[in-house]
C-alpha cells in the first residue's frame, strides 16, 4: 500500500526537532544533524556534526543528544522530538545491563530527554525528516566535532521550504 506523508508543525507554544543520523558504509564514517523549528515551520536553529569512525546507532544517539542539548541551550520549555530510528525509541525506554557499550550515551541522552521541560520523542518515517537527514550528510563534509547554525545552510533551503508547503512524500508500507 502506497502512503503519503507530509512535516507538520508542531503546535502553538511547542517547538520541534527533527535529528538523524548517517553512516557512509564504504568508508564507516559516521555523522549526525539536526534542527528545531517554531509552530510555523521556521528555522529556529540546527546543526551538522561530524563524528568520526561507527556505527548508525551511535550517530543517531548522538543526534538525539546533540539536539536536546541545543533546544535546552536555547531555553525551549515544550519540544517535540522525531526520529527515523526505531532503535533509538526502544534502548531510550530499555533497561540495559550495566556493560552495556552505549550505556553512557544513553544516560546522557536521558537526563537531557527527562529534565525540566516538556518533552516528547517521536517515531516518523523517513520522507518527512529530509531536512535532518540533509544535515546529517552535510556533516561527513565538516570538520570533525559539531557544527551550530544559526541560519540554514543554503544546502537545505528547499527542502525546508518544502517542508512548510506540506510537500507530501510517497512511502511504500507492507501492510
Amino acid at each position: 500500500m502506497q502512503t503519503l506523508l507530509a512535516w507538520k508543525p508542531p503546535p502553538v507554544s511547542t517547538m520541534k526537532l527533527n535529528i538523524d543520523g548517517s553512516r557512509i558504509g564504504s568508508s564507516g564514517t559516521i555523522a549526525a544533524g539536526g534542527l528545531i523549528r517554531n509552530s510555523v515551520g521556521e528555522w529556529v536553529a540546527g546543526f551538522s556534526a561530524n563524528l568520526g569512525l561507527g556505527e548508525i546507532l551511535v550517530a543517531e544517539l548522538w543526534a538525539l543528544y546533540h539536539g536536546l542539548k541545543l533546544a535546552q541551550s536555547l531555553q525551549v520549555t515544550k519540544l517535540i522530538v522525531e526520529t527515523d530510528s526505531t532503535l533509538v525509541l526502544h534502548l531510550l525506554k530499555a533497561k540495559l545491563e550495566p556493560y552495556h557499550p552505549l550505556l553512557t550515551l544513553l544516560n546522557m541522552c536521558r537526563v537531557c530527554w527527562k529534565s525540566s521541560w516538556d518533552c516528547s520523542i517521536f517515531h516518523v518515517f523517513r520522507e518527512v525528516n529530509f531536512a535532518a537527514d540533509s544535515l546529517a550528510k552535510m556533516g561527513h563534509e565538516l570538520d570533525l566535532g559539531i557544527h551550530c547554525f544559526v541560519l540554514p545552510p543554503g544546502g537545505i533551503t528547499g527542502v525546508l521550504q518544502e517542508d512548510r508547503d506540506g510537500l507530501l512524500r510517497s512511502r511504500l508500507i507492507y501492510v
